[in-house]
């Protein structure tokens, strides 16, 4: 499952990065594009950044697993 939800975050980066160097060619530097450009860049960090940290561990004994004994 986190594999699938990596394939589809990177697809969805790489379209809207694909997107904004259209915008670049199309309309040249604009203060959208630059800031487009931006976006792109922290939502492929993030994304990158979750692909190489491993999932943190569940709780023990917190308070949804139950009374201890």
């Amino acid at each position: 499952m986190r594999f699938l939800v990596l394939a589809v975050a990177i697809v969805f980066v790489l379209a809207f990065g694909v997107q904004t160097v259209l915008d670049f060619q199309n309309n040249g530097v604009t203060l959208a594009g630059v800031l487009g450009a931006g976006v792109v860049i922290v939502c492929g960090v993030g994304v990158i950044g979750a692909a190489f940290h491993q999932p943190r561990n569940p709780p023990r004994n917190g308070p949804h697993d139950g009374p201890r004994r």
